[in-house]
């Protein structure tokens, strides 16, 4: 059976990684997700990840892409 619940659906995820040497970065991510049920879903995780070769930056492609 369906739901009859109305209201707004809010989603929203805040990730950031940050160099620390050129093979190491470390990272969080956080995200939250609230339906019109009253669902709740909330999400976290921190990171640190070393690289075999040497890397010049943090890229877009280095960010996490969900805590859930």
């Amino acid at each position: 059976a369906g739901s009859h619940d109305h209201g707004p659906y809010g989603s929203t995820e805040l990730a950031a990684v940050a160099k620390l040497s050129s093979r190491v970065q470390i990272g969080a991510l956080a995200s939250a997700n609230i339906t019109p049920g009253r669902d709740k879903q909330f999400g976290a995780a921190i990171f640190v990840r070393y690289f075999f070769e040497p890397r010049a930056a943090v890229f877009s492609s280095d960010l996490p892409s969900s805590a859930q």
